[in-house]
């Protein structure tokens, strides 16, 4: 991994840090989450592929985050 030179004289560390930190995160609440987990499981018994379903648990978990914002609530566990 390389370091990026920013105009104001800043060196960060090349690369998406974030990515490996949400790869998890998507992991989790696939396998964990009961909603999440029957989602999964419907996308990959339609022949999904693995990225295509894991793209598609990131964007509900950013859709549920957001509604959790807007609301104020918090992170209730969800049986199953």
């Amino acid at each position: 991994m390389g370091v990026e030179i920013y105009a104001s004289g800043q060196a960060r560390p090349a690369g998406n840090r974030w990515r490996a930190t949400g790869t998890a995160t998507r992991l989790a609440a696939a396998c964990h989450n009961p909603v999440l987990k029957t989602v999964t499981k419907r996308m990959r018994k339609h022949g999904k592929p693995h990225k295509v379903v894991i793209i598609a648990i990131a964007r509900r978990l950013i859709t549920i985050a957001n509604a959790m914002l807007k609301t104020g609530e918090t992170w209730r566990h969800q049986a199953g």
